[in-house]
């Protein structure tokens, strides 16, 4: 008799045991997917994803109106320079983390401040894959010609 209450103890255990592996295991899962989908908004989305790509309001030709008016050409030493800026495009529209590619201090510090300008003042339409707005990477490239 004492061979069958343990027995069936021992089974009760194991399923007890069992039962509890199973919820942890199923918490883990959830947590794990929570910050995968986390992970996921704050991924840089490439443009060969996107189903829409970024825009500014009123298009490229205004936000490139936009700097070339923010622009003080007395600030620069150096003019006929070809450079670029990189920027990133928020899921909310806002312009974030944007670097200046120019080997000439005046350049990047005259474009920084205005880029810094513009995106206090300007959100974009954020670009999107199959109607979810993504973070997306930027590069406008810039030409620097004397004012004179």
């Amino acid at each position: 008799m004492l061979k069958t209450n343990t027995t069936v103890l021992e089974g009760s255990m194991k399923r007890i045991f069992i039962f509890l592996l199973f919820i942890m295991g199923t918490v883990w899962v959830s947590a794990q997917k929570d910050s995968l989908s986390a992970e996921n908004k704050n991924l840089i989305v490439s443009h060969s994803q996107l189903t829409k790509e970024p825009q500014f309001p009123g298009g490229a030709r205004a936000f490139m109106n936009l700097v070339t008016a923010e622009i003080v050409h007395e600030n620069f030493k150096n003019t006929g320079i070809k450079t670029y800026v990189v920027f990133l495009v928020d899921r909310d529209g806002k312009m974030t983390n944007i670097k200046v590619n120019s080997p000439y201090e005046d350049i990047q510090k005259e474009l920084l401040r205005v880029f810094q300008k513009i995106s206090l003042r300007y959100k974009w339409e954020p670009g999107e894959v199959n109607g979810e707005k993504v973070r997306t990477q930027m590069r406008q490239p810039i030409v620097i010609h004397s004012a004179y």
